[in-house]
């Protein structure tokens, strides 16, 4: 499997993604339609912490993709934490943020899993 999708904890309130080196543009599918059934089936507010750091490149049409899961994000996803990205995939994601405005609209970059969870420690949960 070339992507991966789980919950950190029992607690249910961050979503991890893993892209290893080979990831398609099916599996980010894959993941985005998981994601919207995991997170719609709690009550609270979910941050989703997406680790791209051993994917090789962005797949081919990912902006087209990236349309498509703007419209599924669930209305309880708060923060989008991207871990690991290439130079190239940050400017990905600067452009992530004009074309795709909800799934973007918390989106964080670290250099490490370690800082995403920081950054979640930093901003408590009121819901």
């Amino acid at each position: 499997m070339t992507a991966t999708i789980e919950w950190v904890n029992d607690s249910r309130r961050v979503i991890v993604h893993t892209y290893l080196a080979e990831a398609t543009l099916d599996d980010y599918h894959r993941l985005v339609d998981e994601n919207r059934l995991m997170m719609t089936s709690v009550p609270h507010e979910v941050d989703l912490i997406m680790d791209i750091s051993r994917l090789r490149t962005v797949p081919p049409r990912f902006l087209s993709a990236l349309l498509v899961a703007d419209k599924k994000v669930p209305d309880n996803q708060r923060l989008l934490i991207i871990v690991g990205a290439s130079p190239y995939a940050r400017i990905w994601a600067d452009i992530s943020r004009r074309v795709a405005p909800k799934i973007t609209r918390n989106m964080y970059l670290t250099e490490t899993r370690e800082q995403a969870d920081l950054l979640i420690a930093q901003h408590p949960h009121t819901t």
